[in-house]
Order: structure tokens, then sequence, then C-alpha cells
């Protein structure tokens, strides 16, 4: 099977929402399966009344490798604001998206605490081959 730009053979949207309570935790955004994934692009919107800073990894078995990481302004994605757009900003210059093979996984976390009433979306595109 081809690693060929956008081959996924079943297309998979992936969300997490951080609040309050998540603290700095690292969540899943995606994991790969048997034959692999691809996650596209990530968008990243935010009801808060400050800028969030969200970090991306990779973990390999056992080890994590620090992707990046992006600023999401307050109220990025709402109110006619566009969401930021993580290809556009972590993202190698000429790449698409990001391949996991068996078992890896990529994950965020945002690097303060989120406000009481905010929450920060992160939603993932792609698919598996």
């Amino acid at each position: 099977m081809s690693l060929a730009t956008l081959d996924e053979r079943v297309a998979l949207i992936t969300p997490a929402q951080f609040l309050a309570a998540d603290g700095t935790t690292w969540k899943t955004i995606a994991t790969g399966g048997a034959a692999g994934q691809r996650i596209d692009d990530v968008l990243l919107s935010s009801n808060g009344a400050a800028a969030h800073v969200v970090e991306f990894r990779m973990t390999i078995g056992a080890i994590s490798y620090q992707l990046g990481s992006v600023s999401v302004a307050a109220g990025a994605g709402y109110a006619g604001t566009p969401p930021v757009q993580l290809g556009a900003t972590v993202q190698p210059t000429n790449s698409v998206g990001w391949v996991l093979s068996f078992g890896a996984s990529f994950q965020a976390r945002v690097a303060v605490v989120m406000g009481a009433a905010e929450a920060l979306d992160v939603v993932a595109f792609g698919g598996a081959f």
C-alpha cells in the first residue's frame, strides 16, 4: 500500500477538549492502528479570555518526542475568528500531515491550566491506511 499524500482508506476525525479540571495532563489525540494512520491537520479553537500554549508530541514505545508548540489566541475559532491550523505552524515545510505507525500516539496538552469557564478544542483530521 502506498503512503502517497492523502491515501487514507478510512476517514478519521479525533477530537479532544481541555478544561480546567484536566490540568496540564497529556491527552492522546490519535493512535496508529494496525496499518498506520495519518493526521492531515489539526484545528485548535479556544473560548478563553487569554491565549494558551498547546504542546504536541509523538510517543513511540516508551519514548516521547516533542514536535513543537503553538499559541492559540483568545477567542480563536469563535465569533468569526479562524481557528489555529497546526499544519501551518508546527509542520515541516512541504509536508502533509503526520504519519503514525502501529501503536505510535499523537498527544497534546496545554502548558498552563485553563480558566474555570474556558475550553480549548483540538480536532485532528486524517485517516487510517
